[in-house]
């Protein structure tokens, strides 16, 4: 493909819902001329299928040509676990339609195992960390590779004349985010405008935790523990006070690992918020840092929706496993903090933690029946590369060796096959909230529950959570029912006449 003296032209493939890294990188390539367009087709829902089952290839044939209409001299790849397969799949569909169109590959898995997605043969190039900076050198050295020369690009390593260049070690941070233009919202909101009512935005990144389930612990090893930095409150305002003016958001929801972990910086940034924007935001937080401080700050700044992860009250598991010391009256504490402040309560609690059985499961419905959050968001246990979680299932042998290799190329991606045990005790916890304490005890003690083993997703876990949102108006649920339509309309699309 001869680029030579002409605009680079990156297109975007994503099949998720919006990407902050994406709209960030697309930011830098249009400040610096590169043309960028997103391919954006959520079809399936990653998190509730299971990733080894067979993908239907002419679905993706039919994405795959509609990419290369376009003649992108780049295609980019924004790649998780969970969709990993499907992006593979449609590079290679890529490269059998037009071999000249070079792929790049970027995103948290790539990052994490930069060597093997590197070796599929239909990938060119990937971008290892955050690839704002990164993407845009390789855009910019584009004629140079073609040319058949060698350039040393941080953060890239890429495919030439059968060579590797560059390093797999070399992740990239950037360290001063203000620096960063805001994000390109435009590049989703032209493919959706349902998504400007509900603005995503991130203070942070990294994160001060080392969640055993969680990738951030590997990669803080990679850079020296200094994932974890802010942007400054008046940059982030900036932004929101820009995207008030053109996109009208009803809603601001706040992306970060743990919003409010730094006093100093949430205090300022919260009174800012309050005076300048004022929109009703959703955020996550971490059981230890909520105090009344916090929750009074966070109510005065109209805060809706908190996202609490709790994850396991066995304490002794949340330490020696997940890595996480947390107290169960410290919980309970951080639940009548943000409850008593009339702000939407979503606790997260994971099911099929190595070590936790199901009298575990029986005490945890239990605890969330007395110390009431708003509603419990069930994850089932996945096992995600280079997690500490994950090596310490394989020494354990809850997973093989076989399974590590099937979760490193994506074709399984979840835990869910393992826990055959707890539907029962999911189905209450997502129905409790509806119901008296007293009955709830009642269900527990009599054994009831266990006459409701319901498999199906839709009816233990969405139906619930759909009920819950139609009850209350400022639920960000919401959004995320209007998102699973707009899936639908987007199933109709691809599959309906060209």
């Amino acid at each position: 493909m001869n680029t030579f003296g002409r605009e680079k032209f990156v297109t975007f493939f994503y099949n998720d819902y919006e990407s902050l890294g994406i709209e960030y990188i697309s930011a830098v390539l249009r400040k610096e001329g590169v043309k960028t367009k997103l391919i954006y087709k959520n079809l399936i829902d990653y998190y509730a299928f299971d990733s080894s089952r067979k993908i239907d290839g002419k679905l993706y044939q039919k994405i795959a040509s509609e990419i290369c209409s376009h003649n992108p001299d780049v295609l980019a790849l924004s790649l998780l676990t969970d969709t990993f397969k499907a992006n593979m799949l449609i590079a290679s569909f890529v490269k059998e339609l037009n071999p000249k169109i070079k792929i790049l590959a970027g995103g948290v898995h790539a990052s994490l195992l930069p060597q093997l997605t590197l070796s599929y043969p239909q990938i060119d190039a990937i971008s290892i960390g955050e690839g704002e900076f990164s993407v845009l050198a390789y855009m910019q050295s584009l004629d140079a590779i073609y040319g058949g020369e060698f350039p040393l690009l941080k953060g890239i390593v890429y495919k030439q004349n059968e060579r590797l260049i560059g390093s797999f070690l070399d992740y990239t941070i950037n360290e001063e985010l203000d620096k960063i233009p805001f994000p390109d919202k435009d590049l989703f909101y032209n493919e959706d405008p349902s998504m400007k009512s509900h603005y995503f935005v991130q203070c942070s990144r990294g994160c001060p935790f080392a969640c055993s389930f969680c990738i951030n612990d590997y990669l803080n090893s990679k850079v020296g523990g200094k994932r974890f930095r802010y942007r400054s409150p008046e940059n982030i305002i900036e932004e929101l006070m820009l995207a008030k003016q053109k996109y009208s958001p009803s809603f601001v929801a706040f992306l970060d690992e743990c919003f409010g972990f730094d006093k100093e910086w949430i205090t300022k940034f919260l009174n800012l918020y309050k005076d300048k924007i004022a929109l009703p935001f959703l955020a996550s937080i971490h059981p230890n840092i909520v105090t009344p401080q916090l929750a009074d700050l966070m109510q005065d700044a109209n805060c809706a929706y908190v996202a609490m992860g709790v994850q396991s009250l066995n304490e002794n598991i949340s330490k020696t496993v997940l890595k996480r010391s947390i107290k169960r009256d410290k919980v309970a504490k951080a639940i009548e903090l943000i409850r008593s402040r009339n702000m939407i309560l979503q606790c997260d609690h994971i099911f099929g933690i190595p070590g936790e059985n199901r009298s575990d499961m029986l005490d945890t419905l239990s605890f969330y029946n007395e110390n009431r959050p708003s509603l419990v968001s069930v994850y089932w246990l996945s096992f995600y590369p280079k997690a500490y979680i994950t090596e310490f299932a394989r020494e354990k042998g809850i997973i093989s060796e076989q399974d590590i290799e099937d979760i490193e190329n994506g074709k399984i991606s979840s835990g869910i096959k393992r826990v055959y045990g707890y539907y029962d005790i999911n189905f209450w916890m997502n129905y409790f909230i509806f119901l008296n304490k007293n009955f709830i005890r009642w269900v527990i003690n009599s054994g009831f529950l266990s006459l409701f083993k319901i498999k199906n997703i839709f009816i233990s876990s969405a139906f619930p959570r759909a009920l819950f949102a139609l009850l209350h108006k400022r639920d960000w649920n919401r959004y995320y029912m209007r998102r699973v339509i707009m899936k639908k309309i987007n199933n109709l699309k691809v599959w309906g006449p060209s």
